[in-house]
């Protein structure tokens, strides 16, 4: 009981309320996997504000995105980064920010893997990334599922070291 009360507690800060600015502006947005409605809307409305010129959108093979199929004017490219981690977003992110000779991105993510993303992305890239979130409403039960999702996530992150 009390072990689990401390993990609980001690995941507040790192996946429940981290520490995160505003999105400024950037090359390119990018939205990691999966690409959920909400992070695929607020990449185009950072583009359509004008503090981006482009949007990356990480997909899986069986992920059907609307702003992939039909872009409009919008400058988009939707890939499936191998690995689909996000170990293999950060790598793909270096990718295409060197093809494209980008100097900045913002991430867009989920709260609870902000810190995570930005650990990884860093190691990357280590500069002119900005990882950004925003909360999920969810249930009791979707977070706990994602507080075990994430400590894993965090415990590989931490045992693999760079890229």
């Amino acid at each position: 009981m009390t072990t689990t009360l401390v993990v609980a507690l001690a995941g507040v800060p790192t996946l429940v309320a981290p520490p995160q600015d505003s999105p400024g502006v950037a090359d390119a947005v990018v939205v990691l996997g999966p690409p959920q409605p909400w992070r695929v809307a607020w990449a185009r409305e950072l583009v359509e504000q004008g503090r981006a010129g482009a949007v990356l959108v990480s997909v899986d093979d069986d992920d059907r995105v609307p702003l992939c199929e039909d872009p409009g004017s919008l400058d988009v490219t939707c890939a499936r980064p191998d690995p689909f981690t996000t170990r293999g977003e950060a790598r793909w992110v270096r990718d295409e920010m060197a093809a494209h000779g980008w100097d900045t991105v913002t991430v867009v993510t989920a709260t609870p893997n902000l810190l995570r993303a930005r650990l990884l992305i860093g190691r990357c890239v280590p500069e002119g990334v900005q990882v950004v979130a925003r909360r999920e409403r969810l249930g009791l039960d979707r977070w706990a599922a994602r507080y075990a999702w994430q400590l894993g996530g965090w415990a590989k992150a931490l045992w693999s070291q760079g890229c």
